[in-house]
């Protein structure tokens, strides 16, 4: 029987608490602790900065769960009959990442008994890695137990190894688990797999710039209609355009950059802060440039967080993006000529103004930046 993997919905997160408590029973015997506290609820766990996979197939087939975990929380799994999935559909198993810190950590792996040993936990877990990736993550992290069979053992098939917890999130983490006493159960240590050497080895690359310090950027859906509809609507951020867009052109601006992804790989991508506040949308597109097509970084910010240096890290982001790959010989940012901040941001970014043409919109005059990239001799 196939599983599907896919982003959780709303719909799937009733059954999370009562699958992750069935799973530690398992846990429990092996570990023999004298407290466990209880799972968190699934409305707890999709509050958390991150991304809920779940794997769905058309009947549950079995009762019980087998834990993998990734963090503090210990073990999870399907519950006594799996959780309600798409119509026809049982949740029989679920990864949770959480996107802390400029971090992705794998902070929870469970699968039903019954549909254990068919490679389910394995698709989950590089379903994972796959998305992590796509959203900009270059590692992907967890904590468990060396001992358990189901735990280190099983990561290290997949290509994780042992590392100490450098990062402050990690060290916390480490500290937290302490505090909890799980490393008097056994011995806890800390796993990570290289998310591009992973994405190399299967002939893929990673979709999105990599995080900064304080943002994300993830590829944008039909979902964000009203976030972009909103950006793209607002008179001050669109002060320097011909006029904001009406929601059905914000709809075609999604649209277009579906299409960016699906011809080049890349586009313009929704920009969030770590804790998934909506920022606005930063990316690569191709412009036509006296008469010749260029490679341009553009950005809009949400009016209200203009001025704190956003779009000039996002575009840093993408620059970085645009080089790693080989992209293009230059980049450009095509600014109106009155619009000072955003020529500040290309500035900051590393271009020199280079020419004005009047390739705009009804003839209208554009301020072309650039930047030539640096090739490494041999």
């Amino acid at each position: 029987m196939t599983a599907r993997i896919r982003l959780a919905r709303a719909d799937d997160l009733a059954a999370f608490e009562q699958l992750e408590n069935d799973a530690d029973r398992i846990l429990i015997d092996r570990l023999k602790p004298e407290n466990w506290g209880a799972a968190p609820t699934g409305a707890e766990r999709a509050a958390q900065p991150g991304f809920l996979l779940v794997a769905e197939v058309d009947d549950a087939g079995g009762v019980g769960a087998v834990g993998q975990d990734g963090g503090v929380g210990e073990a999870g799994g399907a519950g006594e009959a799996g959780g309600a999935g798409r119509a026809g559909g049982v949740v029989v198993g679920f990864v949770h990442v959480l996107e802390v810190h400029g971090c992705a950590h794998l902070e929870q792996l469970s699968v039903a008994p019954a549909h254990a040993r068919h490679g389910i936990g394995r698709a989950l877990v590089e379903a994972a890695m796959r998305e992590a990736s796509d959203r900009g993550y270059r590692r992907l992290s967890l904590r468990t137990y060396a001992e358990v069979p189901w735990n280190a053992p099983f990561y290290r098939t997949l290509g994780f190894v042992d590392e100490e917890p450098a990062s402050p999130f990690h060290r916390a983490l480490a500290a937290v688990e302490a505090e909890a006493g799980l490393d008097r159960l056994g011995t806890r240590i800390q796993l990570a797999v290289d998310l591009d050497e992973q994405q190399h080895r299967s002939g893929g690359s990673r979709r999105v710039p990599a995080p900064t310090e304080r943002l994300r950027f993830r590829e944008m859906g039909e979902g964000d209609l009203d976030a972009m509809a909103a950006l793209l609507g607002d008179p001050a951020v669109m002060r320097h355009y011909p006029a904001p867009k009406t929601r059905e052109g914000a709809a075609a601006w999604i649209a277009w950059n579906r299409a960016n992804y699906e011809t080049h790989g890349y586009g313009l991508w929704i920009v969030e802060t770590h804790a998934g506040e909506f920022v606005g949308d930063c990316g690569l597109t191709w412009q036509e440039v006296g008469g010749k097509p260029a490679l341009e970084v553009g950005y809009h910010v949400r009016a209200e967080l203009q001025g704190r240096g956003y779009a000039t890290e996002a575009a840093i982001a993408c620059r970085e993006f645009a080089a790693e790959r080989g992209l293009a010989d230059s980049l450009v940012a095509i600014i109106h000529p009155e619009n000072r901040p955003s020529q500040r941001v290309a500035e900051k970014v590393g271009m020199v103004r280079l020419a004005d043409d009047d390739d705009g919109p009804a003839g209208a005059t554009r301020r072309v930046y650039g930047l030539t990239f640096s090739r490494s001799a041999g």
